[in-house]
């Protein structure tokens, strides 16, 4: 058990978030990754990932200095976080944007959770999932959600589910899931907000202004 701080914004090397994130991979038992340096005036920082996604394959608590203030982004190049089934993760104050996935890949280009995972304090926007299902978030474990926002996230496979895709179990408190557009394939079902083909509740949320599209097929 150990904390780790990330003190810059590089996407790998000593005081990134990505060598923080390894070296909490290789110990056993639960870590926490703090953020100092850099981060600890109230100027928004944003650590841009270089073409591969986060992969967390222990437990782990990611502690963000507010999503107002830090956001970790895709570039519009791959997916932001992968969370492995077996672990049990928390991820607080952060934006998770401009995910990306292509058609080859699961879905989820903000996060794709096979474990257990609280997400509070927190925004996903942004990402993209072509011909896949979830763009903000796919989840086939336990996701946890709460005082968070998911919103203008886009799904272009066959069920959608723009905001989040849910087959795992899903808990919703006090968040917004709204702006969101999925099933834009031809003969796609179509969701925008969530499409849950498992266990969802949702409790003092709200889901708005999403939208689905289904071509003829």
């Amino acid at each position: 058990m150990a904390t780790f701080n990330v003190s810059n914004t590089n996407d790998s090397g000593t005081g990134s978030l990505r060598q923080a994130i390894l070296n909490a991979n290789a110990l056993t038992g639960k870590d926490w990754i703090n953020f100092d340096g850099v981060f600890a005036d109230s100027i928004a920082d944003t650590i841009t990932l270089g073409g591969s996604s986060l992969s967390i394959t222990d437990d782990l608590t990611i502690n963000g200095t507010g999503a107002n203030l830090l956001t970790v982004s895709g570039n519009n190049n791959s997916r932001v976080f992968e969370i492995n089934s077996g672990t049990t993760s928390e991820i607080v104050g952060l934006t998770i944007a401009n995910g990306y996935i292509s058609e080859d890949v699961p879905g989820g280009a903000g996060i794709l959770n096979s474990g257990t995972l609280t997400l509070s304090n927190s925004i996903i926007n942004g990402n993209i999932a072509e011909s896949a299902n979830g763009g903000g978030i796919f989840n086939s474990g336990t996701l946890k959600l709460s005082h968070s926002n998911i919103s203008n996230n886009r799904s272009q496979g066959f069920y959608g589910g723009g905001g989040i895709f849910n087959r795992g179990t899903l808990i919703i408190d006090n968040s917004n899931i709204k702006s969101n557009s999925g099933g834009q394939l031809i003969g796609s079902e179509g969701s925008g907000g969530i499409f849950n083909s498992g266990t969802a509740t949702l409790n003092n949320s709200t889901i708005s202004n999403n939208g689905a599209s289904s071509l003829p097929r």
